[in-house]
């Protein structure tokens, strides 16, 4: 589908506030079994993942999760003064839509949590669509407890690429990969539509060490006190690459420096640079996308896209270098 097509389908109209959401479904499939699975053998770990912002970076929008006010907070910006209140413990704003007018969204989902917050609006198609207007999530006396937008000055409208309803701020396509764990965009280029799913929503145990169903299976069988190996604990992505190592600061530099020489990037590949888009999930399908489908740092790769493709995160991050990014 081409660009200007897609963001006609974008702005075709808003779903109405408080109806029922097609967005996006849980779906456990593929051996992914969740990060709870996971705290019986590893508590410690698990509850410090637990208060972490990686197992908040998306939540369902209440009174836990909200961060900003709405109170009946206005914010103005571009001409449009939009009103962020609640209504039967729901959250919602009122403020220019797809056609410019103004009207009521009900905010489904929260997205971050600190510096900032934004908040997420469903649009038609399975459309998850981020509001340019953010929560600055930092205590009032350095500066935050306030609202902002995303794009001061540049008083963006209804059809603008960069409104909050424009295709440069649709989150199935931008922003999900980032947020979640097993992430399947499923846009249907025929229907102009997505059928997004997940398996957890936050960026759980299993964004970085692929699918847990092996590794659990073998953690409920293996005899007791039995020694085993990395290579038959079921891992589908063994990050051993820091067993052993030390960091240590530099007296001329600061900087800390490993105690031995990196001799493989498999954690970088998977993990390090995951949050900012230098990779793809461990098993992500990939569907035919109103843009390439976007992989890494370089934009859009040819070897990595396809219809319905299971692809490993190292064997994109191999075609990604083939292809000279």
């Amino acid at each position: 589908m081409a660009a200007s097509a897609c963001l006609l389908a974008l702005t075709a109209g808003a779903a109405p506030a408080g109806a029922a959401s097609a967005v996006v479904a849980q779906s456990f499939a593929g051996g992914y079994v969740g990060s709870p699975a996971c705290a019986a053998c590893h508590r410690a770990t698990y509850d410090a993942w637990a208060g972490s912002q990686h197992a908040r970076a998306m939540q369902v929008a209440d009174a836990k999760s909200v961060l900003g006010d709405f109170k009946n907070a206005k914010f103005t910006y571009a001409g449009t003064t939009s009103t962020f209140f609640t209504r039967d413990g729901k959250y919602f704003v009122r403020t220019d839509g797809p056609d410019g007018k103004p009207a009521d969204f009900e905010i489904l989902y929260t997205f971050g949590v600190e510096p900032l917050q934004q908040y997420l609006i469903e649009l038609p198609g399975g459309r998850l669509q981020a509001l340019g207007i953010a929560w600055d999530a930092r205590p009032k006396a350095a500066g935050g407890q306030r609202r902002f937008h995303l794009y001061p000055g540049q008083k963006l409208r209804a059809g603008d690429p960069l409104h909050w309803t424009g295709v440069d701020q649709n989150w199935n396509f931008m922003c999900a990969e980032c947020h979640l764990t097993d992430l399947r965009k499923k846009f249907d280029p025929a229907l102009g539509e997505y059928r997004t799913t997940w398996s957890e929503i936050s960026v759980g145990c299993e964004a970085c060490h692929g699918p847990g169903a092996d590794h659990l299976a073998w953690a409920q069988a293996k005899p007791a006190g039995k020694p085993t190996s990395v290579a038959d604990m079921g891992l589908a992505i063994a990050l051993t690459e820091r067993k052993g190592i030390q960091w240590a600061p530099v007296a001329a530099t600061g900087n800390a420096q490993r105690s031995a020489p990196r001799a493989s990037s498999r954690e970088i590949d998977v993990c390090g640079a995951a949050m900012r888009g230098r990779r793809a999930s461990p098993t992500t399908t990939f569907m035919a996308s109103p843009r390439s489908t976007r992989i890494g740092s370089c934009g859009w790769t040819r070897g990595c896209t396809g219809s319905g493709a299971t692809l490993s995160s190292i064997g994109c991050v191999a075609q990604q270098r083939a292809d000279g990014c």
